[in-house]
């Protein structure tokens, strides 16, 4: 029987002896813990009975994040059906960022922090990535992927809606940058959008202070698993001392007649919902 053999590298910043017990100690998840161990095996030589060659620290899959482009930020609206205004104040926060998969060769768009400790690709064609059996979004290897995006580029906002994923990050930029009767954008924003990018992932401890003396609106996923979700992470904001109430589509319509299940679907309401919704978006 033939079979594969390859080590399982630290990623960049970990040091020697790291291995995956460290990765979920550190609240790496399922998926993010697969796609490393995918990307080792990608850099591994077949050993076929030869000698493994000296392990090496792999690069990143996607290294190299750059400002998007006006074109990437247009595409990137009628892709996700987001408002202009609200991918290039993502921009502007140093959230979204843009990048090439050399994997597949692919322009995608990332969701991240500024200091890069947590990261999401997905492809700016709209295609799932095959090396995750089709899944849109790519939780690249971090140092920690329980940080909630955007809670360090908050600090001079009264106000944060905590959401669920990247495409409800993105959302959150709009909703909170314009007015909800006229789409034009607001003098002063006092919200700023914050995401957790993963439903199953508590508050990293480290940024639980960060919201301290903010109101705080969670806005979950309209399912078992952002109700549960939500719960949590008021538990854990009650904790350190910060009030947050929750919101969620339950009972709301989109335009083409289907329910809306997130933040991203708010941008899709009929008319009768989205008057219903109004101010609730954000605390």
């Amino acid at each position: 029987m033939n079979q594969s053999v390859f080590i399982i590298t630290p990623p960049p910043g970990k040091p020697v002896g790291w291995d995956l017990a460290d990765a979920e100690a550190e609240g790496w998840t399922g998926d993010t813990i697969r796609a490393w161990v995918a990307e080792c095996k990608r850099n591994a030589l077949p050993t076929g009975g030869e000698r493994l060659a000296p392990a090496a620290k792999p690069k990143l899959p996607l290294p190299e994040l750059e400002t998007g482009t006006a074109a990437e930020l247009t595409a990137l609206a009628t892709l996700r059906g987001i408002g202009l205004q609200g991918l290039q104040w993502a921009s502007e926060r140093g959230v979204l960022r843009f990048t090439t998969s050399q994997r597949y060769g692919v322009r995608a768009y990332v969701v991240t922090d500024g200091e890069r400790v947590n990261t999401q690709a997905r492809r700016l064609d709209g295609q799932g990535w095959e090396h995750l059996d089709g899944a849109e979004a790519w939780p690249l290897p971090s140092p920690c992927p329980a940080w909630p995006l955007g809670i360090r580029e908050a600090k001079d906002f009264p106000a944060v809606v905590l959401c669920i994923g990247g495409a409800d990050f993105l959302a959150a930029h709009y909703l909170a940058l314009v007015e909800q009767a006229s789409h034009h954008t607001k003098r002063d924003v006092q919200c700023a959008p914050v995401a957790m990018l993963d439903a199953a992932q508590r508050i990293h401890a480290d940024a639980l202070p960060l919201f301290a003396g903010k109101r705080v609106r969670i806005f979950c996923h309209a399912d078992e698993a952002g109700h549960k979700a939500a719960r949590q992470w008021a538990e854990q904001l009650a904790s350190a001392g910060v009030n947050a109430d929750a919101f969620d589509c339950s009972g709301l319509t989109r335009a083409d007649g289907k329910p809306a299940k997130d933040l991203n679907d708010c941008l899709l309401l009929n008319a009768e919902s989205f008057a219903e919704v109004g101010e609730r978006i954000m605390p």
